[in-house]
């Protein structure tokens, strides 16, 4: 197990005290090109219907998802803690979240060639609407249907626990 691995990560909502550290993160996760910009950034958390998730580990943000209405915007997850799971279960709160919230379907959109977010996301129930240029780049929107069937539950008050890797 990894030393940064001995204690839980805690989920809790967005806010927009949280920007600095969004920013920062998305610039890690994503190049120059892909990665948005402080302004697009403030932007999204600032729209009416934003909402979002983000992972804490020892005080330290690691992963977030950020989304309007029934679109996500963007999933970022710390190079050094992908692979455990966090993208998972950020996505998996946030279409929750959503079905919650009366919505029944969810979309989003994709670099074709990012083929990690590309499995998580088809592990989630999402399939290719559209393909499209973006800047040049091939891109998928991708939908989630039915989360409404599919993710219904009540969603958890306050923080929820992500267990240490290697945990149940």
């Amino acid at each position: 197990m990894h030393e940064e691995d001995d204690a839980p990560a805690i989920v809790q909502p967005l806010s927009l005290q949280d920007l600095p550290f969004l920013i920062h993160l998305d610039s890690l996760c994503f190049d120059h090109e892909n990665a948005y910009s402080p302004e697009a950034m403030q932007h999204f958390l600032s729209r009416e219907g934003s909402r979002g998730f983000k992972a804490i580990h020892r005080g330290i943000p690691i992963a977030f998802i950020l989304w309007v209405r029934d679109h996500i915007i963007t999933l970022d997850v710390h190079p050094k803690w992908r692979q455990r799971g966090l993208g998972t279960k950020l996505m998996s709160m946030a279409l929750r979240y959503m079905a919650s919230s009366g919505f029944n379907r969810c979309v989003l959109e994709v670099d074709q060639v990012n083929e990690k977010a590309l499995l998580l996301y088809r592990k989630q129930g999402f399939s290719v609407e559209a393909q499209f240029v973006e800047n040049g780049k091939p891109r998928f929107r991708m939908i989630c249907p039915n989360i409404d069937v599919r993710f219904s539950g009540i969603m958890p008050e306050g923080s929820e626990v992500l267990p240490p890797q290697g945990s149940s």
